[in-house]
């Protein structure tokens, strides 16, 4: 059997529904004294990795460094019993 085959048909663990949380509060240490457009891009740059998952950015705390509050966008009520 080839190499490239058998890389194809390796084991994997199965994928499993992630949990998630109602509210997610991240410091951004990358934004440390940064204003404006820099700091514009690196709230955008957290924000994309979060929206994947289905957050949305509702508020950023000020600060140095400032912190960023994603809210999911599901329903809280098809949440998880562990993520009420």
């Amino acid at each position: 059997m080839p190499a490239a085959l058998l890389a194809e048909t390796s084991v994997r663990r199965p994928q499993t529904a992630m949990m998630t949380k109602p509210v997610v509060c991240r410091v951004l240490q990358e934004a440390r004294g940064k204003s404006g457009e820099d700091l514009a891009a690196v709230v955008e740059n957290d924000g994309a990795s979060l929206a994947a998952s289905n957050y949305e950015l509702p508020t950023i705390i000020p600060g140095d460094p400032p912190i960023a509050c994603y809210r999911a966008r599901v329903d809280p009520s098809k949440l998880r019993r562990g993520a009420r």
